[in-house]
């Protein structure tokens, strides 16, 4: 079982470390890191919905709450620790965006801005899978855009 848990962990360092995706942690880094993420989700960013996730789906969808017109969106992540992959963005047209992510967020983290293709677009909702590391418990989601 020890075993597993290391090679869980060491692919997820490799798949991290070449993820085109990076996480900011309320936890490591500067002393302020938590503030600062606080501040970028406050700065003219919406709540699209949020999932509670625990460990017994691996895969969820949040499907938008706000209607309008969006270029940019960002998760966050809340309560326990997380990694989330194979995001799939459904626009309103029924076309579709997948970033390549493999975001592992410490609780109270934020993703980067994930830029979405073309003109600004209404989003239908955000498909994603997930993994809780090991010692974690439930976890919210929540997706962010402007």
């Amino acid at each position: 079982m020890l075993n597993s848990k290391i090679a869980f962990f060491v692919v997820t360092v490799l798949a991290l470390s070449t993820s085109a995706c990076t996480v900011r942690s309320g936890r490591a880094g500067r002393g302020n890191d938590a503030s600062d993420n606080r501040q970028s989700v406050s700065s003219g960013w919406q709540s699209l919905g949020r999932r509670t996730v625990d460990g017994r789906h691996d895969r969820d969808s949040i499907f938008a709450a706000r209607q309008g017109k969006l270029d940019q969106i960002m998760f966050r992540v809340s309560r326990s620790d997380v990694a989330i992959r194979d995001v799939v963005v459904v626009f309103g047209n029924g076309t579709t965006f997948s970033p390549n992510t493999q975001l592992v967020f410490d609780q109270g983290s934020n993703s980067r801005v994930i830029d979405l293709p073309g003109d600004t677009r209404t989003i239908q909702r955000i498909d994603f899978r997930y993994g809780n590391l090991p010692g974690s418990g439930r976890a919210d989601v929540e997706v962010f855009g402007r």
